[in-house]
């Protein structure tokens, strides 16, 4: 009895061990890696695998049985059978690797960038009915196409090769509706025409801080940063957006990160990096540490360093850890051309100001900052503009007014940290000078004619009028002008910073309309207005300056109209807002 327990423990031990059934990424790496990639985006050549991430799961299960059923031929079919043979996996484990690659998140196609995308539309018209206009696919019930915009370029020639050639198309209505359009490509290059037009609809790739970032996760209860080189990665993978993201761990308590990319420098210069973390962090960049957060604690301390860089790539990497109770880990950084942006998905809950981070403009930069978000005294339609000059304002989207002004530091950008950063951000400190609140441009019978009070509306209101905001572009100095209509009226709105003391800023509205109205007026401010010489004082905050101007009584307070007179379609509205109350001299 007792040999026969010692070989049943020998086998318990180190046989059964080995025919361990793999996961679905252990056995997708072993099979499927080679032509497919880590992401599923697909090889780089001929032959090599399709991009698998942009294929619905039924479609995509539907192509693997149909290859492993002999269904489907061709040479891409034979290497892919030979490679699942090579792989020595059991049919559990090979359905276990298909499942995995059908839930890998969408990435982008390799390409070869060949063929001539305007050719390609004319020869597309045979495609459109069953892949649609812009080559999405499942458009057609009757013959469900899949999506092939994000798909290789030349594995869509390789696959109207097949079709042509008959290794496909035999076995379903779609299939075989296929083989036959496939034929009014007479040759290879009317194909990688068809190809280049597809990948036309791709949209341009998102720029990213940081390249190639990769991560790894480690379990474990630390009191500080563990010596990684000693620890073994229970889970590991790629961050296609860039960032550093906690979350993907996928764990609550007592583990540690190891993020790894390219930093990607847009000019030389010198850079300020910002981290925070609960609980303990470090930052490496070009291979040298330069922020030490180790220990428990909360994430309210932000640990500052700036150093030189130049442009391009240079590597960076985060160490993390989590003991127990919250966890953040947040990093920015800010120097040319980045304006305090984030390189983490997480953010801290910043009390406003703190340590939070304080969206500054650098004058020798030159560029303006434009951001959209909720902002003090705007609607939900409101963009904050952050001139070099030290002078800021927000614009109402919805109601297209200028909403208020301020100097010195650009904003508080703590909420845009905080949950989903969907808190009211403020000035830098909260002194702001509100210009207006209702829409400035209407239509009057007649200079007494009341202003119209359904112009005015929130951004969630149902709209009352015929104004459009028709967005913004933006000049060299990133300094936006706001286009928006009204009726056959056309408005660009562009302002500018006075000069770099702070003094105020001017506004130039260009309009242009072809029926040259004469019933057009500008409200430049309601409220409590005097005029002083050639300038009129707002409730004691803030003068203004602009010509032609009629002040006239609107109950206990005041209107300051301008009528707009067009000439040849064309008319301009200047005005200059100028600082006056103390508290505004500068912010520090």
């Amino acid at each position: 009895m007792r040999k026969v327990s010692l070989a049943l423990m020998v086998y318990v031990l180190f046989v059964l061990p080995a025919f361990a059934e793999k996961s679905g990424k252990e056995a997708y790496e072993l099979s499927c890696l080679k032509c497919h990639g880590a992401n599923g985006a697909g090889g780089k050549d001929h032959l090599q695998g399709p991009n698998i991430t942009i294929l619905k799961k039924d479609y995509f299960m539907a192509q693997f049985k149909a290859i492993r059923d002999g269904v489907r031929k061709g040479p891409g079919t034979v290497n892919m059978l030979k490679v699942l043979a090579e792989s020595k996996l059991s049919e559990k484990e090979i359905m276990a690797a298909a499942d995995y690659a059908a839930k890998l998140p969408e990435a982008r196609a390799n390409h070869k960038k060949f063929g001539d995308a305007k050719k390609g539309k004319a020869k597309y018209v045979v495609c459109l009915h069953c892949h649609g206009d812009k080559a999405q696919g499942y458009t057609n019930p009757a013959l469900p196409a899949p999506r092939l915009v994000g798909q290789s370029d030349f594995y869509i020639v390789d696959m109207l090769k097949s079709f042509k050639a008959g290794h496909r198309g035999n076995d379903t209505p779609g299939g075989m509706q296929m083989k036959a359009m496939s034929m009014t490509l007479a040759t290879d290059d009317d194909m990688k025409d068809v190809a280049a037009y597809i990948r036309s609809f791709e949209p341009k790739p998102e720029k990213v801080d940081i390249s190639n970032l990769t991560f790894k996760v480690y379990q474990g209860k630390w009191s500080k940063l563990p010596d990684f080189s000693k620890l073994k990665a229970v889970k590991d993978g790629q961050l296609p957006k860039g960032k550093f993201d906690i979350k993907v761990a996928e764990l609550k308590n007592h583990f540690a990160m190891i993020f790894e990319g390219e930093l990607n420098v847009p000019k030389d210069g010198s850079y300020k990096f910002s981290l925070s973390s609960d609980d303990g962090s470090a930052l490496f960049i070009d291979g040298k540490q330069i922020i030490l957060n180790d220990g428990v604690h909360p994430a309210s301390k932000v640990v500052n360093k700036s150093i030189k860089l130049k442009k391009g790539k240079v590597s960076i990497k985060a160490h993390y850890f989590e003991g127990s109770g919250g966890e953040e880990f947040n990093v920015w950084w800010n120097g040319p051309r980045v304006k305090n942006r984030g390189l983490s998905t997480t953010g801290g809950k910043q009390k406003k100001g703190g340590n939070a981070p304080i969206l500054e403009i650098d004058p020798k930069d030159g560029e303006a900052i434009v951001l959209r978000n909720f902002f003090d005294k705007t609607s939900a339609r409101g963009i904050a503009v952050g001139y070099p000059e030290q002078t800021n304002i927000t614009f109402d989207a919805a109601n297209m007014n200028l909403a208020s002004i301020w100097k010195g530091k650009f904003v508080n950008a703590g909420a845009m940290w905080d949950g989903r950063g969907t808190k009211v951000i403020f000035p830098t400190k909260d002194e702001s000078v509100q210009v207006g609140k209702d829409l400035q441009f209407a239509k009057l019978a007649n200079a007494e004619s009341n202003w119209p009070a359904e112009l005015t509306r929130n951004a969630n209101e149902r709209r009352t009028h015929s104004m459009r905001f028709r967005g913004y572009k933006l000049d060299k100095k990133r300094y936006p002008t706001f286009m928006y209509t009204l009726d056959d009226i056309s408005f660009e709105d562009f302002f500018k910073p006075v000069d770099s003391n702070g003094t105020g800023i001017v506004r130039e509205i260009h309009l242009s309309s072809a029926a040259n109205p004469s019933n057009l007026w500008f409200r430049v401010s309601l409220d409590t207005i005097k005029q002083e010489g050639e300038l009129y004082s707002v409730n004691s905050q803030f003068k203004i300056k602009v010509a032609g101007a009629v002040l006239r009584q609107f109950g206990n307070i005041q209107e300051l109209m301008v009528p707009v007179k067009f000439e040849d379609g064309k008319a301009t509205v200047k005005v200059t807002y100028l600082f006056n109350k103390p508290g505004l001299e500068g912010v520090k």
